[in-house]
C-alpha cells in the first residue's frame, strides 16, 4: 500500500519524543488519558477479545492494560503507543503500537508491532493505513531494520491488513494467550533492505518531515 504522509517529530520532555503522522484517512498521535474510554471500547468487544486472546478476562484487566498503553506513549527507548484518529472527524478509531524488546538500540533489534481497531473503524481500510504509517515511522524515521507481529491463526482480518501493508507471512511460535489457550501463532515481518542507508535514530528534534512513496 502506498501512503503519503506528513510526519511531525516533536520533543516531548526528558526521555520522550512525540510523533504525529497525518495520512489521507487517519492521523496517528500519542495516546492520552482522554482516550481511555474509547481505547477500552476498542479492546472490549467479542471480536477483539477473541483475536487478542483474552475473551474471559474481566473488564478491569482490559482497563488496566489500556492505562498501561497510555502511560507508555512516546517513551524512550522505542515505545510508541499511538492513537488512530479519523482524519476528518477526529474520532479515535483504534491503537497501533511499536515496541523494542528487550531494551536497547532499535537499529539492531527487531521491533514488535501490534494494533486494534474500534468497531466503528472496521471495514474502511483504517487498519491498513495505520499499520503502513507505523511501519514507515519505524523504517524511515526511527531507523529500525525489522518489524514483526504475531496473530492468532483465525484472525484473517489482521492477516489481510499486514499483507496489504507489505509484511511477509511466516511461521510463528507456540504461545500462550492471556486467557490461557495455547495456539500456534502466525508471524509477519517487514524488513528494511540494506543497512548503510539507514537514517540516524530519531533524537526527538523538532521539525516536520514530508514522506511520500
Amino acid at each position: 500500500m502506498t501512503v503519503d504522509a506528513w510526519l511531525e517529530c516533536r520533543p516531548g520532555g526528558p526521555g520522550r519524543r512525540h510523533h504525529l503522522l497525518h495520512g489521507s484517512g487517519v492521523d496517528l498521535r500519542p495516546l492520552t488519558e482522554a482516550d481511555l474510554d474509547d481505547l477500552v471500547a476498542a479492546y472490549d468487544d467479542d471480536r477483539s477479545r477473541e483475536n487478542h486472546g483474552y475473551r474471559d478476562l474481566p473488564l478491569d484487566d482490559v482497563v488496566e492494560f489500556s492505562r498501561e498503553y497510555i502511560a507508555h506513549a512516546s517513551l524512550d527507548p522505542l515505545i510508541a503507543d499511538l492513537a488512530i484518529d479519523d482524519a476528518r472527524t477526529g474520532l479515535l478509531l483504534g491503537h497501533v503500537q511499536l515496541v523494542a524488546m528487550p531494551e536497547g538500540d532499535p537499529q539492531h533489534m527487531p521491533v514488535q508491532l501490534g494494533f486494534s481497531v474500534h468497531r466503528r473503524g472496521r471495514g474502511r481500510g483504517i487498519a491498513t493505513e495505520a499499520v503502513t504509517l507505523a511501519l514507515r515511522l519505524a523504517h524511515e524515521h526511527l531507523g529500525v531494520r525489522e518489524v514483526w507481529a504475531e496473530a492468532v491463526p483465525w484472525n484473517a482480518a489482521a492477516a489481510r491488513v499486514m499483507t496489504a501493508a507489505g509484511m511477509r507471512q511466516g511461521q510463528g511460535a507456540l504461545r500462550t494467550l492471556p486467557d490461557g489457550r495455547r495456539v500456534a501463532s502466525v508471524r509477519f515481518t517487514s524488513a528494511r533492505e540494506g543497512h548503510e542507508d539507514l537514517p540516524q535514530r530519531c533524537r526527538g528534534l523538532p521539525g516536520v518531515l514530508h514522506h511520500s512513496s
